[in-house]
Formats: C-alpha cells, structure tokens, sequence
C-alpha cells in the first residue's frame, strides 16, 4: 500500500513468503490470512487518516468481490480502495458544520452538483468529471465576506482549504463562484432586487444576472 496516510489513490498487492512445502490448501488459507491482516491495516489507517472508512473493492483471482479464502495457492489478491466518495463527503459535512445557524436555512441549503446532475442521497459517485458545492441562499455571499459573526472567515473558502490540505494529492480541490439558475430563493431575489456591481451600472441585463446569481463554491476535480 502506497503511502496510505497521504490518501494516495493506490492498489496494493497482498502477498505472502510461503515455504513451498506447505501444502496447496497451506498456501492457500495463509495468502487469505494475510491478505485479511493487511486489508484491516489499511483500514485503520484510513479511518485514523479520514475519520470514515472509505469503501474498497477487492479481487481474488481476478474475481471481483470473491472471497479471500477462495484464493489459489499462488493466487493474486488485489484490493482498491476509493477515495472521490470520502472526499465529497469530507466537504458536505464540513459545510454543514462551519455553517452559521439562524434559522438552519443557509446551512440546510448547500447543494452537490456532480457532472451537471444534482446529488441528494449519500450515495456519492466515486468516478466524475466535476463535482461543485454551492449554496442556494441569496445572502450566501454576505456569509462568504465574514459578515455572521458565527463565520467571521466565511464557509466555503475555509472549508475549501481544509479539504485542500487533506486531499489535495487526490483532487483538484478549489475555492470560486459560480452563477447557480433554477433556485426559486435565488431567482426570485435576482429579479427584483437593485443590487449593482460596484463600477458596473452599465453592464447588460444577462450578464447583471449571471453576477447577481454568482454564489461561493467549492469545485472539487480528480486528478
């Protein structure tokens, strides 16, 4: 296992010294023993690592999911772990943690887009293009400019940075805005109300509303 404590994306081949004289049914049962002692090992060290345990599949054989004691004497066991799910789920439950709460609205109203699709239930993807938290809140921006005195640095940019640093060599992991369409909240405030652009009053109406529906995220790409 390749530096598992960096959360390095890695597959790692269990093998085991077997004196040839052991039997084939010997050899066997010890490359499945061996192969359950390392697996656990990694585990650990990722659940220290992530707090959660990241799901992994394994191969027996070239069998997905098969049984470690199915395994030939000889044989080759193979196990995966993934990582993009646990990334994503770092993110989730640290914007909900740094949010400010009032009312629970702002914090209750981040949103997964992965792959222009919006993600709902805790089954997050492990393979994507992009993934992009945002918020649907019209004063998500306020809260970003440390203006609640419950986030005086804001939420998205911190918890960008903290993701940064756990999971950096696994995913690009930013902090910008992005304009978010289709939100009722968001839209509704966006028609009426008079905000400008500092220095921008001659801007198009399209483009005032692409700026007015510009809200803080966290972009999260693999490698």
């Amino acid at each position: 296992m390749a530096r598992p404590a960096r959360l390095d994306p890695f597959a790692r081949d269990v093998a085991a010294m077997i004196d040839a004289e052991f039997s084939p049914e010997a050899r066997s049962r010890t490359l499945a023993e061996t192969a359950r002692v390392e697996i656990e090992r990694a585990n650990v060290i990722n659940r220290t690592a992530l707090g959660s345990e990241p799901r992994y599949d394994q191969y027996v054989d070239g069998q997905k999911g098969a049984p470690l004691t199915s395994v030939k004497a000889g044989g080759r066991i193979f196990a995966e772990w993934h990582f993009l799910g646990a990334t994503l789920q770092y993110v989730r439950q640290s914007l909900r943690e740094a949010a400010p709460v009032r009312s629970g609205r702002y914090r209750d109203s981040h949103i997964l887009i992965v792959d222009d699709a919006e993600v709902r239930n805790d089954d997050l993807p492990e393979t994507f293009e992009e993934a992009v938290f945002i918020n649907a809140q019209p004063y998500a921006r306020k809260i970003e400019r440390g203006l609640s005195k419950q986030a005086p640095d804001g939420v998205y940019e911190v918890v960008a940075a903290l993701a940064k640093r756990r999971f950096g060599n696994l995913a690009q992991i930013r902090f910008t805005y992005r304009p978010l369409t289709g939100v009722s909240d968001l839209d509704r405030w966006a028609q009426t109300t008079t905000l400008f652009q500092a220095g921008r009053r001659t801007m198009t109406d399209a483009a005032r509303q692409e700026w007015l529906r510009r809200q803080p995220a966290i972009v999260v790409k693999p490698y």
